[in-house]
């Protein structure tokens, strides 16, 4: 089954997935502020422990106790899966942590110079859509349960680099615009460390799509979406 062109949009269709009476539930809220990973901090929650954790972060240690709480009740097992800055085919522009890489390709391809935020320096753990829904899949396949994994990168991206990756890809020579760094709900971050081994480790998933080869996808895609609505 092929999953290179599967959107954010039908990623979520797959939330709350019953297969086997085994429930799955997709986080999509895995970030860090002042670069501290929360992986810790979550495994340290979800153990009865208290730490200090952002708005998201709670939702994801708030949802995956009601997941484990009603599996100990009703022996419902579930996986859970932690996203970080998901991109691919078919993403808009106002996706939060994803939407500058469509922005960057769809402005390159109307010959518009590429726009950075302040000086770039914000980072983010790109992960390619189609390697998250074979994420999807294996965890769906696995014996695995009460368990939640990072679905990550586990490189850090600025902002810088992927408007140079977009840039050099797109056979541009465009220099880019730089604006305003704007602080929203979500923080800038400059060091971020999110650990996949134990998604590799349990279910033998690993990221494929390196940033390079994405953000060409994604040049090609929005090429494709152009001759479509020509």
């Amino acid at each position: 089954m092929s999953t290179s062109g599967v959107s954010r949009t039908s990623l979520r269709r797959l939330a709350c997935k019953v297969s086997r009476g085994r429930l799955q539930f997709l986080g999509g809220g895995l970030w860090s502020s002042r670069g501290r990973s929360d992986r810790r901090g979550l495994s340290y929650a979800l153990a009865g422990g208290t730490a200090s954790f952002d708005p998201l972060q709670r939702k994801q240690v708030l949802g995956e106790g009601l997941a484990r709480l009603y599996q100990e009740l009703h022996g419902m097992e579930f996986v859970a899966l932690r996203y970080t800055a998901v991109y691919g085919e078919r993403q808009h522009r106002r996706a939060v942590m994803g939407g500058h890489i469509a922005e960057t390709c769809e402005r390159l391809r109307r010959g518009e110079p590429p726009i950075i935020d302040g000086g770039g320096e914000q980072v983010q753990d790109y992960v390619y859509v189609g390697d998250v829904a074979r994420a999807n899949l294996l965890a769906m396949e696995s014996a695995v349960a009460g368990e939640g994994f990072n679905i990550v990168s586990g490189v850090a991206t600025s902002q810088k680099r992927i408007v140079e990756i977009a840039t050099e890809a797109s056979g541009s020579t465009l220099d880019p615009i730089h604006r305003p760094l704007v602080v929203t709900r979500l923080p800038p971050m400059t060091k971020i460390r999110f650990s996949r081994e134990k998604a590799r480790r349990l279910l033998g998933w690993e990221p494929q799509v390196s940033i390079e080869e994405g953000i060409s996808r994604m040049l090609r895609w929005v090429d494709e979406k152009h001759v479509t609505a020509a």
